[in-house]
């Protein structure tokens, strides 16, 4: 069974069941992990479950979905940071906006159906603003993340045609708070399957259950690009010199 079949599967039995907060089975095939406790308001709980030894996806990273729905297509941008934790890779969310001008530079191209290439420049403005990001409230109480490698795939995952050449996968379930015209739930899948500089690209899957006025599954398709975040270098002394003598040609 493949990777889209599985997720529209889950989907389905979500909606039959009311779209609880933890889905299971969810590509690729494993057991989802188990439920923290429930966050209280205000509060945002981030597990991750790791199977096998993931390649190094150390740092902070802009990661930008570019989705084909028919013949419209859009980017959505996910900031994501992994870390380690007790020995182990952490994936934890950053739920937070674009600069005001990366968003509107980013708006532009979605209705031109163009996409957007961030700039070095744009991405260590992003880095070295990541604390200070806008950052919105989306009502989100719970991310249960996990992380596979491909020793750990399953025979049937293994033997997925949209799991070849796969090097790894992130899952992200988000659980949101009730009302104010959320989802119940979301799923994101991200399947890394070549280097691309310092980042990665792949395959990848946002899908979403509807709550109102009854369940409704909706999925999104495309790819991804994962674009390392890293502050700019200091500017050296020459360029500081040059900066100072900047205002006597205007």
């Amino acid at each position: 069974m493949s990777i889209r079949s599985l997720l529209c599967a889950m989907l389905l039995v979500c909606a039959a069941i009311g779209a609880r907060a933890q889905m299971a089975p969810t590509p690729p095939i494993a057991q989802a992990p188990a439920a923290a406790a429930p966050a209280t308001r205000g509060e945002l709980s981030q597990t991750t479950t790791v199977h096998g030894t993931p390649v190094d996806l150390s740092g902070r990273w802009l990661v930008l979905f570019d989705m084909t729905v028919t013949a419209v297509h859009r980017t959505m941008p996910f900031f994501l940071e992994i870390r380690s934790k007790d020995g182990k890779p952490e994936v934890v969310e950053h739920f937070v906006n674009l600069p005001p001008d990366m968003a509107s530079a980013l708006d532009k191209h979605n209705m031109a159906q163009t996409r957007w290439e961030p700039t070095a420049a744009e991405l260590g403005t992003i880095a070295a603003t990541w604390d200070d990001l806008p950052k919105p409230d989306r009502g989100i109480l719970q991310v249960s993340s996990d992380l596979w490698e491909p020793s750990a795939f399953t025979e049937t995952e293994r033997n997925d045609p949209e799991m070849q050449g796969a090097l790894w996968v992130i899952r992200e379930t988000y659980a949101f708070r009730g009302g104010g015209q959320r989802p119940s739930s979301q799923i994101n899948v991200f399947v890394g399957t070549a280097r691309a500089g310092t980042g990665w690209t792949g395959d990848a899957v946002v899908a979403q259950v509807i709550a109102a006025p009854f369940p409704v599954p909706i999925s999104l398709h495309g790819t991804f690009r994962m674009l390392r975040l890293e502050p700019a270098p200091p500017r050296g002394f020459l360029q500081r010199v040059l900066d100072a003598f900047s205002g006597c040609r205007r």
